[in-house]
């Protein structure tokens, strides 16, 4: 049963501009692979943190809106936890 959830990730702000691609790319295959699919992603771009994480005060918005199944959502937090250049993510399920 798929249902609509929103992805917020914060990259660290001294990753290249391909290294923040080709992680989007990943969440892209996770998702393509478990018959999910992107509907948005709305990237903010550098912004200040409220507070310091891991010495930076920057952060690297991105927000993705998807359609997927709660399995999915497993793997892709795993995915995220594991990753060296995501700062923080959160998952939500949208009403």
């Amino acid at each position: 049963m798929s249902r609509d959830y929103e992805l917020g990730v914060i990259f660290n702000p001294e990753v290249s501009e391909e290294e923040t691609r080709s992680m989007l790319d990943r969440i892209d295959q996770i998702v393509a692979t478990h018959d999910g699919q992107v509907v948005r992603v709305n990237q903010w771009g550098r912004r200040r943190l409220a507070y310091p994480i891991e010495r930076h005060r920057d952060g690297l918005y991105v927000f993705i809106d998807m359609i997927l199944t709660p399995e999915t959502v497993i793997e892709l937090e795993r995915m995220l936890k594991v990753s060296e250049i995501v700062l923080r993510y959160m998952t939500r399920k949208r009403d």
